[in-house]
């Protein structure tokens, strides 16, 4: 026998008294259930929860500045490179070779 309260169930007994064991899907299926005098069913409780919303912000947050880090990281070595290799060929071609013989 079952004794279900608001939260589901809270013992399981057999007619002499003995804890009974009762299949996981029973119990399972005895959580599920509304408590009597309440028709909510457990998606509607689990839409209305706010448990752990902080920490999905959190890790939303940490993904986007994570996503916006590399993109912005990856232009800036893009034009980075660029502008150091048209320097190095400015520099390359300002170069003259020193006359050994001096003049």
């Amino acid at each position: 026998m079952c004794q279900l309260n608001d939260t589901g169930v809270t013992s399981a007994t057999t007619p002499d008294d003995r804890p009974a064991a009762m299949p996981v899907g029973a119990i399972i299926a005895a959580t599920m259930l509304p408590a009597p005098g309440h028709s909510q069913s457990e998606f509607a409780r689990f839409i209305r929860d706010t448990d752990g919303q902080d920490l999905v912000e959190y890790a939303l947050l940490a993904v986007t500045v994570g996503l916006a880090m590399t993109v912005s990281v990856n232009f800036v070595l893009s034009i980075m490179g660029t502008s150091y290799s048209q320097t190095m060929t400015n520099v390359g071609d300002q170069w003259q070779t020193p006359n050994p013989g001096g003049s």
